[in-house]
Protein backbone atom coordinates (compact mmCIF):
# COMPACT_ATOMS: atom_id res chain seq x y z
CA UNK A 1 0.00 0.00 0.00
CA UNK A 2 0.82 3.78 -0.58
CA UNK A 3 0.99 6.57 1.74
CA UNK A 4 -0.66 9.94 1.82
CA UNK A 5 0.10 13.21 3.32
CA UNK A 6 -2.65 15.21 4.78
CA UNK A 7 -3.22 19.00 4.60
CA UNK A 8 -5.54 20.30 7.14
CA UNK A 9 -8.88 21.24 5.68
CA UNK A 10 -9.54 17.51 4.57
CA UNK A 11 -8.39 16.38 7.89
CA UNK A 12 -11.34 19.04 9.63
CA UNK A 13 -14.39 17.86 7.22
CA UNK A 14 -13.30 13.43 7.74
CA UNK A 15 -13.36 14.55 11.64
CA UNK A 16 -16.12 16.65 11.09
CA UNK A 17 -18.56 13.73 9.37
CA UNK A 18 -16.89 11.28 11.51
CA UNK A 19 -14.96 9.46 8.40
CA UNK A 20 -11.16 9.99 9.39
CA UNK A 21 -10.54 6.58 9.12
CA UNK A 22 -11.27 6.08 5.56
CA UNK A 23 -7.78 7.94 4.58
CA UNK A 24 -5.53 4.93 6.21
CA UNK A 25 -7.96 2.53 4.79
CA UNK A 26 -7.40 4.06 1.40
CA UNK A 27 -3.83 4.43 1.50
CA UNK A 28 -2.30 2.72 3.98
CA UNK A 29 -0.35 5.06 5.94
CA UNK A 30 -1.66 8.44 6.67
CA UNK A 31 1.74 11.25 7.16
CA UNK A 32 0.67 14.46 9.15
CA UNK A 33 3.41 17.36 8.62
CA UNK A 34 4.15 18.95 11.88
CA UNK A 35 2.88 22.12 10.97
CA UNK A 36 -0.52 20.64 10.06
CA UNK A 37 -0.73 19.08 13.68
CA UNK A 38 -0.06 22.48 15.24
CA UNK A 39 -2.94 24.27 13.05
CA UNK A 40 -4.92 21.57 14.08
CA UNK A 41 -4.42 21.56 18.21
CA UNK A 42 -4.54 25.45 17.72
CA UNK A 43 -6.56 27.13 20.61
CA UNK A 44 -8.34 28.27 17.54
CA UNK A 45 -9.33 25.33 15.78
CA UNK A 46 -13.34 24.63 16.60
CA UNK A 47 -13.32 21.66 19.82
CA UNK A 48 -16.03 19.85 17.36
CA UNK A 49 -13.33 19.92 14.43
CA UNK A 50 -9.99 17.69 15.18
CA UNK A 51 -8.79 19.64 18.13
CA UNK A 52 -10.88 16.98 19.90
CA UNK A 53 -8.99 14.32 17.93
CA UNK A 54 -5.97 13.92 20.02
CA UNK A 55 -4.99 10.55 19.63
CA UNK A 56 -3.88 9.22 16.02
CA UNK A 57 -5.98 6.15 14.52
CA UNK A 58 -4.03 3.28 13.26
CA UNK A 59 -2.20 3.94 10.10
CA UNK A 60 -1.36 8.00 11.06
CA UNK A 61 1.74 9.50 11.90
Amino acid sequence: MQSIVADTTPLNYLVLIQAAEILPNLYGTVLIPPAVKAELAHANTPLLCVRGFHSLPSGWK
